[in-house]
């Protein structure tokens, strides 16, 4: 599924899960695929029945904890930030080592509902960039664009600005 997925076929990629799913349907990371794959096509409802399957398959592993943080995107998604908090909260608890882009999410929602926290969860991500930026565990442009917008909203506007070009090049 992961390689059709990245070559943008979508519909062989999704067969590839649910035939994976198939063969051993208490497998979490078939779920978290073909969920991830259902939100791209904006099966917001698939996608969030896969992601809780691959939660209740073994909900205190780090396959729950991806299908958490990308519950998170579901729940934004449909308006329901304080239930996308929630999820990334325990994608935090679960896998405490790599909190980068979650931060900067939380960051976000707080923000966007007026809380408090919401510097504070950007403080955070800005202090474990390097980390973030040394494991890849997201795209060069993806880590960029995250570490701009924590930049922005602690009001680092120049640095913004300068992080946003350089995620435009690495594109």
């Amino acid at each position: 599924g992961n390689v059709y997925s990245d070559q943008g076929r979508l519909e062989e990629a999704i067969a590839a899960y649910q035939w994976a799913i198939a063969l051993d349907e208490n497998l979490a990371f078939p779920w978290i695929g073909l969920g991830s794959l259902y939100l791209v096509e904006g099966r917001a409802e698939e996608a969030f029945a896969a992601y809780q399957r691959a939660i209740v398959l073994d909900p205190e592993s780090e396959a729950a904890a991806f299908a958490h943080n990308n519950l998170a995107d579901v729940y934004i998604e449909q308006g329901q930030f304080e239930q996308a908090r929630q999820s990334l909260a325990e994608r935090l608890r679960l896998k405490p080592d790599n909190t980068f882009a979650p931060l900067v999410t939380l960051g976000v929602l707080a923000r966007h509902e007026g809380l408090p926290e919401s510097d504070e969860y950007f403080r955070q991500a800005l202090a474990q960039w390097e980390k973030a930026w040394r494991d890849r565990l997201q795209t060069p442009a993806a880590l960029l664009d995250n570490k701009a917008i924590a930049l922005l909203c602690l009001g680092h506007r120049d640095e913004a600005l300068e992080t946003l070009a350089q995620a435009i090049a690495a594109m």
